[in-house]
């Protein structure tokens, strides 16, 4: 989702020529979406999503079809997982099993059983040289 609004956002301020303030205003709005997906509770962030819309007039047009168009219809979607703890918040189960985003090129090797056992292989073999090491 970050991505995404991030996207249209640099493609908005290609597109048209704004002032400094309202490039200002738009990061600000940007960082308020954003915020939403700090919120802990499914009622909490309903609550949130509730008083953007009730001011979105004040909103800059991008950040409103952001609102209106990717975030709005798939509200529930997003925030699933502060209702049901069996859901993970990120969709990328290896990343949440090792703490960690990697980048393109790792989760490629990592999408099949191979690439896993390796990478996992690895880390423990690095874990018993730094014991071996630190004895």
């Amino acid at each position: 989702m970050f991505k995404n609004i991030n996207k249209k956002i640099k493609e908005y301020i290609r597109d048209n020529e704004l002032s400094d303030e309202e490039l200002e205003n738009i990061r600000q709005e940007k960082l308020e979406i954003f915020s939403l997906f700090n919120i802990q509770s499914f009622k909490e962030a309903r609550t949130r999503m509730d008083e953007i819309l009730n001011q979105i007039k004040d909103y800059s047009k991008v950040i409103q079809s952001i609102i209106m168009d990717s975030l709005m219809p798939y509200f529930k979607t997003y925030f699933s997982y502060l209702l049901d703890e069996n859901i993970e918040r990120t969709s990328n189960k290896l990343e949440n099993q090792f703490q960690k985003t990697f980048p393109k090129s790792i989760k490629r090797i990592m999408k099949i059983k191979k690439g896993a056992m390796s990478r996992i292989n690895i880390r423990i073999e690095i874990l018993h040289q730094k014991k071996v090491f630190d004895s």
